[in-house]
């Protein structure tokens, strides 16, 4: 980026930090519907700024100055040959004051005023990386916790954009450390848990951040060194201003204070992160480590397992255990592919990913690996409860410590496997509920049979690859006829589960109409490989109506 650009990145991400304190005075002040119409103000672009109205609408002559400021920065860039990421910052601008808009026209909904001020945060990120100093060369596994601590840092202040607009604040009063006399205030108001949510998320996230910048810091030089020597700083100053605010009931200046150091420490780790990202390293390297499409299924099974347990929970314990599902199963992903790095390679659906093509070195991944776990326990243990933490870990343990080696000794793998696969929905029944019962046994057990064939599926018309890389699969180790029958079995026991779910009171009529329809169209896809000669377009049919009749299946319960 040209000096001028960058120059134009800074002024841009300096008028933002200065819009984010302005809007933060609005909620404290009780000044949002200060001006009851948008963009004027009592039909005005001037009006007179007293009481509400200075704060409300001094937000809104701030943002309309950051809105040209961004315009201004956008035609800078076009010129230097960036004009996307001019484009994205106009984008992301006017999305801003949409929703700004939206938030006083439909009086302050708290989905569309938390997301306001997490998108604010994102913006300003933005502004930050685009303005951020020249790379510097401090390995990818630096690289790699620097992101993270970023990420659990703007995590954390979106959490904290929840406990504002949820009115969560002074839920627990001015009791420190516990909630009503307890570390996680089950069977209390939603606010109290929120709360608390925020409070031992906060220091999940100080001691992993501040670990992180002090190793990272022993890799950097001159500014860049100081900068991140100073993140623990930041971060003992934000949690006594959290402190403060709670213990003051609220008073202005700690909020305002809590907010911009928390913008101050998110606008710190990003500039690190920027600046230590190397040409060979790219986010989306990262995610393809998670297995996305196998994660955004667990997160989906889990939310399932959440909505149908008994009890009502709260908002703060169904984003944790969501956020910590997706975080153990990116997990178990991540450091399954380190571990069969060399498996991979030897495969042709798998060669491309990112280890075994070179994209990133296996240290980044084993790092990136044991940072999901160490994140993601903690949120099922503390967020949810610590019975969701103990079967989260226990299934972390199962995939990679026994299935992952497992794999090419023997086919039984596979049922080891399925076990932690199965999890998922089974943690968010635990997370909602704080037992294990039938019904949330029942779910697990719909997955792991439905696991079987459809991994027996893959293995039939992959067998070449599996059999390339040594992994020891039913269908090139026993042969079809076996693997046939096994499918079938597994699709009888699969069938009875989901008809089971009926009689413990998860599904009503509607559903076990649909399940006995998608059950026998299973049934009959399985047993007609027994009748016919199974060829690689069944294995790939019966794969395909695997992954359609679990949707549905589960899209039935939630009727």
């Amino acid at each position: 980026m040209t000096p001028r650009a960058r120059s134009f990145a800074i002024a841009a991400a300096v008028a933002t930090f200065a819009l984010i304190l302005v809007g933060g005075l609005v909620n404290p002040t009780g000044s949002s519907l200060a001006c009851p119409d948008w963009p004027l103000c009592y039909g005005s672009a001037f009006p007179h700024m007293v009481g509400g109205i200075l704060y409300e609408h001094s937000h809104r002559l701030v943002a309309a100055s950051v809105g040209i400021l961004t315009l201004v920065l956008a035609y800078v860039l076009y010129k230097d040959g960036r004009g996307r990421q001019g484009l994205l910052a106009v984008g992301l601008v006017v999305l801003q004051g949409c929703l700004g808009g939206l938030t006083v026209l439909l009086r302050l909904p708290p989905a569309i005023s938390i997301g306001h001020l997490a998108l604010s945060m994102a913006f300003f990120s933005y502004l930050v990386g685009l303005a951020g100093p020249r790379r510097v060369d401090a390995g990818e596994g630096a690289h790699v916790a620097l992101v993270v601590a970023a990420v659990l840092v703007y995590a954390q202040i979106v959490l904290g954009a929840l406990v504002r607009h949820t009115h969560s604040a002074l839920a627990c009063g001015t009791e420190v450390p516990t909630c009503f006399g307890q570390l996680w205030p089950r069977g209390m108001p939603p606010q109290a848990q929120i709360h608390m949510a925020h409070r031992m998320f906060a220091v999940l996230v100080a001691l992993t951040v501040s670990a992180i910048a002090l190793a990272c810091a022993r890799r950097l030089r001159g500014g860049l060194r100081l900068l991140a020597l100073s993140v623990p700083l930041l971060v003992v100053a934000q949690v006594g201003l959290g402190l403060w605010t709670v213990v003051s009931l609220k008073a202005l200046p700690a909020v305002e204070l809590h907010l911009g150091v928390g913008a101050l420490l998110l606008a710190a780790t990003v500039t690190l992160a920027v600046a230590t990202r190397t040409a060979t390293v790219s986010l989306g390297a990262f995610v393809a480590l998670t297995k996305p499409r196998i994660t955004m299924l667990a997160v989906a099974t889990g939310a399932v397992g959440l909505a149908l347990a008994p009890g009502h929970a709260a908002p703060g314990v169904v984003a944790a255990a969501l956020a910590g599902i997706w975080l153990i199963v990116g997990s178990a992903n991540t450091l399954n592919m380190y571990l069969e790095r060399d498996v991979d390679a030897k495969m042709v659906r798998t060669r491309r990913r990112p280890l075994p093509s070179g994209r990133l070195r296996p240290a980044s991944a084993l790092w990136f690996g044991i940072i999901q776990g160490l994140v993601g326990l903690p949120l099922l243990t503390f967020g949810a409860n610590a019975l969701t933490g103990l079967l989260g870990a226990i299934a972390l343990f199962l995939y990679v410590l026994v299935y992952t080696p497992l794999k090419r000794r023997t086919v039984h793998a596979l049922l080891v496997g399925a076990i932690p696969g199965a999890m998922p929905p089974l943690l968010g029944w635990t997370a909602g509920s704080g037992a294990l019962s039938a019904g949330g046994l029942a779910l697990f057990g719909v997955i792991f049979f439905w696991q079987i064939p459809h991994f027996i599926a893959i293995a039939m018309f992959r067998r070449d690859d599996y059999r390339a890389a040594g992994v020891k699969v039913l269908p090139n180790e026993r042969g079809d006829a076996a693997a046939r029958r096994t499918i079938v079995v597994a699709l009888v026991l699969q069938v009875l589960t989901t008809l089971a779910l009926v009689p413990l009171g998860l599904g009503g009529g509607t559903y076990l109409v649909g399940a006995v329809f998608l059950g026998a169209l299973m049934l009959g896809w399985g047993v007609s490989g027994l009748l016919y000669p199974a060829d690689y377009a069944w294995a790939r049919g019966l794969f395909v109506l695997s992954v359609v009749y679990l949707a549905v299946l589960f899209g039935l319960l939630l009727t």
